[in-house]
């Protein structure tokens, strides 16, 4: 997009008044010395009316950590690219070494020519990371649950629903970063929550490397006559459940992958289901894997917990696990992609 042929002072009264403009703080260096780090944030905004001029460095980040809330400086790495009415741009962490446990990104300020903007978060679709291999970054919007499992099953959505383990959850090395360990007879249970009663549209995405296939097994169960399930089945098939009877039992929904998971083999499983277009979709490694109709237009509301690693059928998932997310909607294609590409070059190398 070329820049508006409005006179400066102009531009910066209309930015101002829309409170899409904001004056130069300290807080904000222009030119930061610090050590730079190999993160990279990648964000696309809602329209391109956010971003007047050309982008220069400068710009800064708000950031939200368990210990408190800082500004996070950030070097331009590309300009912001407009398609279809979303922007894009790409920037390089300075003071990386801030970037430890899970941020949440509140507010973005961008420096243009015109002088510093400022970004609130509810304006950014989706904002990703390169963070130590922890899962930080992809879709944020509608995020109820995100569970890294770098260590803990702490839920880094800012939601507080954090699981609890049972049975001796291990944690090992994965990429950069860990992915909790199963062997059949642990689990991580986050108690029900309103929170967790999805029963419209709905995402559940995880990456899983499983280790051992035989009897049917539940990397993640909440209620398959309820809110969702996946169980893998005996061949490597993956099915996600709904139904709508609020129980493990009754009539339910079913959206099976069409091809067996590979065991020892780390892959991104992504369901999605759309109640609006009542379809759901598998979406595998980013890319869309299958499609059928969303037989029943809302799931029931159960009051059984979420468990990670063990569930209805009894016998628990083999494998490692890592960066399990619940979304309250249906994400799109593109976000899904995105979610998938966080963690993908380091749990995908090689394959």
């Amino acid at each position: 997009m070329k820049p508006l042929a409005i006179p400066l002072a102009a531009l910066l009264g209309l930015m101002t008044a829309a409170g899409y403009a904001d004056t130069p703080k300290r807080d904000a260096p222009e030119s930061p010395t610090a050590p730079a780090s190999s993160a990279v944030l990648s964000l696309r905004l809602v329209d391109d009316v956010h971003l007047i001029g050309e982008p220069v460095d400068g710009a800064t980040i708000q950031v939200k950590f368990p210990f408190g809330t800082t500004r996070v400086p950030l070097a331009l790495l590309a300009g912001v690219d407009f398609r279809g009415g979303v922007g894009k741009a790409r920037f390089r962490f300075l003071n990386g070494d801030r970037l430890t446990g899970e941020p949440i990104f509140t507010q973005f300020r961008i420096k243009t020519r015109y002088g510093l903007m400022t970004i609130p978060r509810g304006d950014l679709l989706a904002i990703t990371t390169g963070n130590k291999g922890a899962g930080f970054g992809g879709p944020t919007e509608g995020l109820v649950l995100h569970l890294p499992l770098e260590g803990d099953a702490k839920d880094h959505s800012g939601n507080d629903l954090h699981g609890t383990a049972q049975g001796g959850v291990r944690y090992v090395s994965a990429g950069s970063g860990k992915a909790a360990s199963f062997t059949g007879t642990q689990r991580n249970v986050i108690a029900n929550n309103s929170k967790l009663q999805l029963t419209g549209s709905m995402t559940a995405a995880m990456w899983l490397r499983p280790s051992a296939f035989g009897g049917r097994r539940n990397p993640l169960d909440k209620c398959w006559g309820g809110e969702m399930s996946v169980t893998i089945e005996p061949n490597g098939i993956v099915n996600f459940y709904y139904g709508i009877t609020g129980k493990n039992s009754g009539t339910f929904a079913t959206l099976p992958t069409k091809t067996p998971l590979t065991l020892g083999r780390w892959v991104h499983l992504c369901a999605v289901r759309n109640m609006k277009t009542r379809k759901q979709r598998w979406y595998i490694d980013g890319k869309l894997h299958n499609e059928v109709p969303a037989q029943f237009p809302k799931a029931a509301a159960s009051a059984m917990p979420l468990q990670i690693g063990r569930g209805y059928t009894g016998t628990g998932y083999a494998g490692l696990i890592k960066d399990v997310r619940l979304y309250r909607r249906a994400i799109s294609a593109e976000e899904a992609a995105d979610l998938y590409k966080v963690l993908s070059g380091e749990l995908t190398a090689g394959r």
